[in-house]
């Protein structure tokens, strides 16, 4: 679930009316994949997008005729290429949108409180079925068992509790299932010109950002607003910090030294990614070394050098877009990619 989302199905204010709509089944080429979502509030303010263009607009609308009959919808968009060409789209395929008024936040906090945590939980949504149940969300825990909210079933069976969403059906009805996983958070190892582009850009992927730096002037609110500031020795600072598998992490240091610092501290951690910026040579010395150190090779050779996607960039900036493309590619691995 999107971070936005989630903050914003936080803080509706007692009294005002949203819904919350869905992406829960695809075919052929849509924008957005399953579990995709956007937040319709009474007056119009939208949260979050499922593709844009005249599908989000038809859902739109669909969702302001939910709040006011007061009972999930399950929306169908035909994005085919004669109705896509009116608003020069290309997609040409089917979305299953549900869409359910929010009317009890408590499965909501759940899952935030979970994601503090750094937890994985499940959403399970009631989007056919018994009357009683349609429209609820229950929230199940990494092996399935309830945690709160509607008992929606009584348990998710273990082929449910995979990384992608799914739409299950049964007996008596269907229900869509959606692993919440913790937040994915861009550790960056290094204050100067890069890392400053880096994060500028990376507050827009739904990252939570951390920057380190021992040095003063490239370690503060000042040059990163956005992010968590650690002004610490290298070493120290990661000792501390809680790397997951949900971390990305970024090595720009100002040289052989301080590298050599940071990956002692994190080569062998479960993070997601770890980037080095540097040439070929030079993180071959770096490599050497740490091997000598006793650090395994197949640790080292999880780094990703020279960092990023090669696209010639040669500016901070262009740097910063080769990193976090490759980072995108990490993070969305495993999954299908819309071709839309």
């Amino acid at each position: 679930m999107d971070k936005e989302i989630l903050q914003a199905l936080l803080n509706v204010p007692s009294g005002e009316k949203a819904a919350l709509a869905t992406i829960i089944s695809t075919k052929g080429s849509t924008p957005r994949q399953k579990g995709v979502s956007f937040l319709v509030f009474a007056d119009g303010r939208t949260v979050g997008t499922i593709g844009g263009g005249c599908g989000e607009a038809e859902v739109k609308q669909a969702a302001l005729m939910a709040l006011d009959a007061g009972a999930l919808k399950v929306h169908h968009v035909d994005l085919t290429a004669a109705i896509a060409a009116e608003e020069g789209m290309l997609c040409g395929g089917h979305m299953e949108v549900a869409i359910e008024p929010v009317l009890d936040p408590e499965p909501f906090r759940l899952i935030a409180a979970h994601q503090k945590k750094n937890e994985t939980v499940y959403s399970c949504l009631a989007v056919e079925g018994d009357a009683r149940v349609i429209g609820k969300r229950g929230v199940y825990d990494a092996r399935g068992s309830f945690l709160g909210g509607t008992p929606v079933v009584e348990r998710l069976a273990p082929e449910w509790l995979g990384e992608v969403p799914l739409l299950v059906p049964r007996e008596d009805g269907r229900v869509f299932i959606q692993p919440v996983t913790p937040p994915h958070v861009l550790l960056v190892l290094g204050g100067g010109y890069i890392a400053q582009a880096l994060v500028a850009m990376a507050r827009q992927l739904d990252f939570e950002i951390t920057v380190v730096d021992d040095r003063p002037d490239f370690a503060n609110n000042r040059l990163f607003p956005d992010a968590q500031v650690i002004c610490e020795r290298f070493e120290k600072a990661l000792k501390e910090y809680p790397i997951t598998s949900s971390t990305y992490i970024v090595v720009v240091t100002r040289g052989h030294r301080y590298d050599a610092e940071c990956l002692r501290q994190v080569v062998s951690s479960p993070a997601a990614y770890i980037g080095l910026i540097g040439s070929r040579r030079r993180t071959k010395l770096l490599f050497d070394q740490l091997a000598e150190e006793g650090y395994a090779r197949e640790d080292l050779a999880r780094v990703k050098t020279p960092i990023g996607l090669d696209i010639g960039g040669e500016t901070p900036a262009e740097i910063a877009v080769s990193i976090l493309a490759e980072i995108i590619w990490y993070r969305r691995k495993g999954k299908k990619m819309s071709k839309c």
